[in-house]
């Protein structure tokens, strides 16, 4: 289980974010925050989590598109 994240007043974010991840089913929850908020490798959490690549993209497929619809956003800007 990840540490919890306490949003800080000198980052500017979606204030929905938080609840939105805490709704996630914890393995789509675990991979999103893995990737996005630590910046972490897919093939590394698929060795940590001892489960394979494909179930990592899967889950963070998953996870974000439920993120995207309870945050009503389309797409993301790279």
């Amino acid at each position: 289980m990840l540490p919890a994240v306490e949003p800080s007043g000198s980052i500017d974010f979606e204030p929905g974010l938080l609840p939105a991840l805490e709704a996630l089913p914890e393995s789509q929850r675990v991979c999103v925050v893995m990737v996005h908020g630590y910046g972490w490798g897919q093939t590394e959490i698929a060795e940590l989590l001892q489960i394979s690549p494909s179930t990592v993209r899967t889950h963070l497929s998953r996870g974000l598109a439920r993120l995207q619809k309870t945050l009503e956003v389309s797409g993301h800007a790279d």
